[in-house]
Order: C-alpha cells, then structure tokens, then sequence
C-alpha cells in the first residue's frame, strides 16, 4: 500500500512537470504567434511587446531566434534603426536560417546606408565589407546601393560587382539593373562593356532641367543601342512627365530614329532628348 502511494506521487509529480514543461513551450511559440499577427496588422508597438516578453522569459526557446528576427522588424518600422541594426547583428550571431540571415543583412544595409547619410558616417566600414560577403545575393544588393552614393568615388567601390554581374549572370533583367547601376554611376562605364562599335554611330543623350536654370540635373549620354536602359535610369516622376504629355518609350524611339529631337515639360523641368552622331575618334 505504501509503495503504491509513494508511486502514485512520483506518477503525480512526473505529470505536473511535463505539464509545466508543455506548457511553457507552447506559450513562448503562442507569444511568436501572437506577435506574427500584429505585425500583419502593423501593430509594431504591440508586437514587440510580445517578442520582448519571448526573448525575455524564453531564452532556450526554439523560437529564440526568429524572434529577435522579428524584433528587428518592428524596431526597423518604428524609426528605431540603432536598435534594429544591434538587433539584426545579434540574430546574425545566434540564426541557422539561411533565408532570414539574408533578409536581415540586406535590412542591415539600408539602415547602414541611411544612417551613413544623415551623417553617422561610422557606419561605412562596415557597409563597405558587404561588398566582400560570401554571400552572392548580399554582395550584388550591397553594390546596387553604392550606385546610389552621390560620391562617385564612393559609388565607383561597387562597380567591379556589378560589372561581375552583366558578365556572368544569365538572368537579363538583373543584368539590366546593373547596367542601369553603371548609368547611375558613370555611363562611359558602358563603354568597357559594350564593344566599340556600339557606340560609335550613334549617341542617345537626355538632359533634365529644372525650369529656369542652365545646368541639368541629369545627364545622361549613351549607346542608342542601350536606349531602353536610359529611360528605365529616369524616376518615376520623370516617366509620368513623359507619360502625361502622351508619349511612350516605342513613340520616343521612332520619332528619335526619324531624326526628331524631343522636349517635354511640366511646371517644374524640362526633359530634352535627342541623338547625336559622333564619330569613334571623337570617344574619350
């Protein structure tokens, strides 16, 4: 009797700790759940409550991870980027996620990338190094974004990638954006792309100005081959000009082979395009 009664509480005991136990994984993976949920309703605040509450209580959890992961998002579109970017770099440390590791070091370098530009310009060395990674997704990401640098010295750090990309990449839509990169940066980068003979017929050139000043905003100089590439380099508010005084890309093309030269303007710029005939000697 006595030993059924001692068996009775240890089978008691047994059962209330793998209760607790039970119980204690399934409300840290009901936390993640909870904080996935808000964060589809852009509940920021709310969520990072409940991924705070994980990380805090959980930290052996299975879910450990994914919820710091998550915890940089939030932080990432609440505006608090320092934050995100520790919290990105310490899920780095910690994830066996290929993907969400991905996913984070291209977060880390927008952040990065805006934080440089509002002057926390400590932040380039380590900008500069994802343009070394291993990884060939990061890599190629990180070199798009230095086309972006207003310093071409800065933007030129990118150009051996994306010159890496239009030689070896088969998809044309991502060779397409480094070309566009390339543009952005320099378009005589081109010329050491494309062979010679590309470029010495025939020269597209567009100018943007703002109204009432001689110096364009944009200048761009290239192949008439290569012309699609130069009108996917304008922005958005640039096409919708173009776009609402009733012209598209096959029109410009035509009227620009006739021997036309275009200007479009609205209230603010003027866009002026046309081609000019140049001759190999004349290319620097």
């Amino acid at each position: 009797m006595r030993k059924i009664i001692i068996f009775t509480l240890i089978l008691f005991m047994v059962n209330f700790i793998l209760g607790f136990s039970s119980l204690s994984q399934s409300k840290d993976k009901e936390l993640l759940n909870q904080a996935k949920i808000l964060m589809f309703d852009e509940e920021w605040e709310k969520a990072l409550k409940k991924l705070n509450e994980l990380l805090r209580n959980y930290r052996n959890s299975r879910y450990y991870s994914i919820a710091l992961f998550y915890k940089g998002k939030c932080l990432e579109e609440l505006g608090k980027r320092k934050e995100a970017l520790s919290t990105y770099e310490e899920f780095i440390k910690v994830n066996k996620n290929k993907n969400l590791k991905e996913e984070a070091e291209i977060s880390i370098i927008d952040i990065m990338f805006d934080l440089y530009h509002e002057g926390y310009t400590g932040y380039f060395k380590k900008l500069e190094g994802y343009l070394k990674s291993p990884n060939k997704l990061v890599r190629y990401y990180t070199a798009f974004k230095f086309s972006y640098f207003k310093d071409k010295k800065i933007a030129k750090k990118g150009v051996p990638i994306l010159k890496e990309i239009i030689s070896k990449e088969r998809n044309e839509e991502l060779k397409d954006r480094a070309k566009i990169a390339l543009l952005r940066i320099d378009p005589y980068l081109l010329k050491e792309i494309q062979e010679k003979e590309e470029y010495k017929k025939e020269i597209l050139k567009i100018r943007v100005y703002e109204k009432g000043k001689s110096k364009p905003v944009v200048s761009i100089n290239i192949p008439f081959s290569l012309a699609d590439l130069a009108f996917k380099a304008l922005s958005d508010k640039q096409k919708e000009i173009i776009r609402e005084k009733g012209y598209d890309i096959d029109k410009i093309l035509k009227d620009l082979s006739s021997g036309l030269s275009i200007e479009i303007e609205d209230e603010k710029e003027i866009i002026k395009i046309w081609i000019e005939k140049i001759k190999k000697e004349d290319l620097p």
